[in-house]
């Protein structure tokens, strides 16, 4: 290799290790967000990498699972990582996956969002309140 092609990679390494200091610094430069196997937390960077078009993909005891369509949660560790390879090595499915996955994230509006738990709110108090009672 030479001097400038040497130079240019050594470029591309030390913007790789630069410190982030915020969460959206990070995830401008991610294309995947893999949640590890049974890491708690993470929902708000969920969120984050979502509205920031990266990919996510977790396994089924992740605290992420419940944000995900069932197709983007793994209980296999080797399905897991071949996912993860598949995804790395291929444009079009980390496209096609954002897409659907976004998709899903906003399949329902904020009034719908608010209706629903409001609902299970009041549902959970009066289960609450009646074995207070009781």
């Amino acid at each position: 290799s030479t001097r400038k092609e040497s130079s240019a990679a050594s470029d591309v390494y030390k913007r790789q290790l630069k410190f982030k200091t915020s969460i959206d610094e990070f995830l401008v430069d991610l294309y995947i967000y893999c949640h590890l196997p049974r890491l708690i937390g993470g929902g708000g960077i969920v969120s984050m990498a979502l509205r920031n078009k990266t990919v996510l993909i977790c396994d089924s005891n992740s605290d992420v699972a419940q944000r995900l369509e069932d197709k983007y949660i793994f209980d296999d560790f080797k399905v897991f990582f071949k996912n993860i390879e598949e995804l790395t090595n291929s444009v079009e499915k980390r496209l096609e996956t954002m897409i659907s996955q976004n998709l899903f994230l906003n399949r329902y509006s904020e009034k719908e969002v608010y209706d629903n738990t409001r609902i299970k709110l009041e549902n959970a108090t009066k289960i609450f309140n009646s074995y207070i009672k009781s």
